[in-house]
């Protein structure tokens, strides 16, 4: 298989891996938050975290590898990208689970932070 290719389905992998069983443990309560919305289950949460990542981590790859091409300072390019997954990222949970952004939010930076620290410690 490519490099690159392997590279990105395995980031993706790994990614659906680490916020798929985040994001159904990271409930409400757990994160100090009311909860407001029935919608608010694992099992959408689950959903929710794939929706969320199948529409966000090829994109970002992608961008990412492209970032070379321009000279992008790659450390630069993640933090901004990464800021920009959480953001979009916790818009679609409020959106799917009917949720606080405040609760969104956190979801979204909890579920990355794990799934960037398991990307950090897989990598070789």
């Amino acid at each position: 298989m490519y490099p690159l290719l392997s590279r990105v389905l395995f980031s993706l992998a790994l990614t659906l891996a680490v916020e798929g069983a985040a994001a159904p443990l990271l409930s409400p309560r757990l994160l100090r938050f009311p909860e407001k919305s029935e919608k608010n289950t694992p099992l959408r949460r689950f959903l929710a975290s794939l929706i969320c990542n199948l529409l966000t981590n090829p994109l970002l790859n992608l961008l990412y590898v492209l970032s070379f091409s321009f000279g992008a300072d790659p450390v630069m390019f993640i933090i901004a990208a990464e800021i920009c997954a959480v953001l979009y990222e916790a818009f679609l949970y409020g959106a799917f689970l009917n949720e606080s952004f405040r609760f969104s939010l956190a979801l979204s930076a909890a579920a990355n932070a794990l799934s960037f620290s398991a990307g950090l410690l897989a990598a070789p």
